[in-house]
């Protein structure tokens, strides 16, 4: 939780979320059940004063919680993509459920939202549609795989040009970026992970600069702006395969 200095947030397999408080005892202080599926993606949305949490599964379903009082969703919405089917003659419009595995804001948003399926297809989503009951803006194909993370660039002064993009990493070994403002295909694919791509992450203050990690524990470092690429491979710790992968500013 980025406004909580002792709050670890975290999804579980059950469906339930859970809260530990570094100051209390190793066991969680809060637990809850809003989801049928596993918890894939949570984002803790708003402000220092004012935020809630909200939460994503491939249950279909995206939940909203107040992280005061989670004894049950403040707002659950049924995440649904409307299709075609052709049955005989007739075409029958279709909906089916968004079964999400990552999700994002973009920074100060509460509303507009990116989820990840997995089917490989990203929507972009409104929590509170401008207009009727459709919550999907636009959708952008081109993983093969589940969707694992999804990373929007910082709004960054001296990078204006690059704020809004899109980073995305899949099970289909590849990291995409895509340009949301101008096109629904990504920009380009990145192929030099040797497994799947577990997390994709901007660095938070340098522009243009991302991590990759895959399931082999190689670090991919990005540079858009020097044209650079650096191939690490990380230690494997206790031989569990690093899954995640964050930037700390804390100086220690």
């Amino acid at each position: 939780n980025q406004f909580s200095n002792h709050s670890i947030i975290g999804g579980l397999y059950s469906g339930q979320i859970v809260i530990w408080d570094l100051r209390a005892k190793q066991v969680p202080v809060q637990r809850a059940s809003g989801h049928n599926h596993p918890v894939f993606s949570l984002n803790v949305v708003g402000t220092q004063n004012s935020n809630n949490l909200v939460s994503v599964s491939n249950d279909g379903k995206l939940c909203m919680w107040n992280l005061n009082m989670m004894s049950a969703p403040t707002k659950t919405i049924e995440l649904k993509s409307k299709g075609k089917q052709q049955q005989q003659t007739a075409q029958q419009s279709t909906t089916q459920d968004i079964n999400c595995t990552s999700l994002c804001f973009s920074e100060g948003d509460t509303n507009s939202f990116y989820a990840g399926t997995e089917d490989g297809t990203i929507y972009q989503c409104q929590i509170n549609p401008q207009m009727g009951d459709d919550h999907i803006i636009e959708i952008f194909e081109g993983h093969q795989g589940p969707v694992t993370s999804l990373s929007l660039h910082p709004s960054i002064e001296q990078s204006k040009n690059l704020n809004g993009l899109l980073l995305s990493s899949s099970f289909d070994w590849t990291a995409r970026l895509w340009n949301p403002r101008i096109s629904t295909d990504s920009l380009f694919t990145l192929e030099s992970a040797e497994d799947y791509v577990y997390d994709a992450q901007w660095h938070p203050t340098i522009p243009g600069t991302f991590m990759c990690i895959d399931g082999e524990g190689y670090l991919d470092v990005w540079n858009l702006l020097a044209v650079s690429y650096t191939h690490l491979t990380l230690p494997t710790i206790y031989s569990v395969q690093i899954s995640v992968v964050a930037v700390s500013l804390k100086k220690k």
